[in-house]
């Protein structure tokens, strides 16, 4: 019963101290992920802009400004394709931590499974760890004799 006892609170210590720092590290990772579609609305707005005003300068014939304004949007296309791969490798680093507390809590799960199963039953005798066997029918004893029948 102590071993139980002992396994079972050793168990709940390790999950109430282990929870809060993995909820802690998946909570940046959401964060991180908002950010950088935060950041992805921003250049979406600038990379429109710089468009918009590309194609005011042509229809103007502002060839100087035009130039500019093809740099402009090269440039927030390449930013944005950048943020893009941020944001990606940010969710794929929050899908880790996501699989690896659902594999630290499953272990925890099947420890205290176990410490479960070592349990004594009542009356303190010990768990017996033979699978119980299904009774036997009683045999009819055979008997080979000298003296019966020849089969004719």
């Amino acid at each position: 019963m102590k071993k139980f006892l002992l396994s079972t609170l050793t168990l709940c210590l390790l999950t109430v101290f282990s929870l809060p720092a993995l909820a802690q590290d998946l909570g940046k990772d959401k964060a991180a992920v908002k950010e950088d579609k935060a950041v992805l609305k921003e250049d979406h707005k600038d990379l429109k802009a710089a468009k918009e005003q590309r194609r005011t300068d042509k229809k103007a014939g502002n060839t100087e400004a035009l130039k500019a304004d093809r740099d402009k949007v090269r440039q927030d296309k390449a930013k944005m394709a950048a943020d893009q791969k941020t944001m990606k490798q940010d969710k794929m680093a929050l899908k880790d931590d996501k699989k690896a507390a659902k594999a630290e809590h499953k272990g925890m799960m099947e420890k205290r499974k176990e410490a479960r199963m070592d349990k004594k039953p009542m009356g303190g005798a010990p768990a017996s760890t033979k699978a119980p066997t299904a009774p036997t029918a009683p045999t009819t004893p055979t008997t080979t004799g000298t003296g019966g029948s020849t089969g004719n």
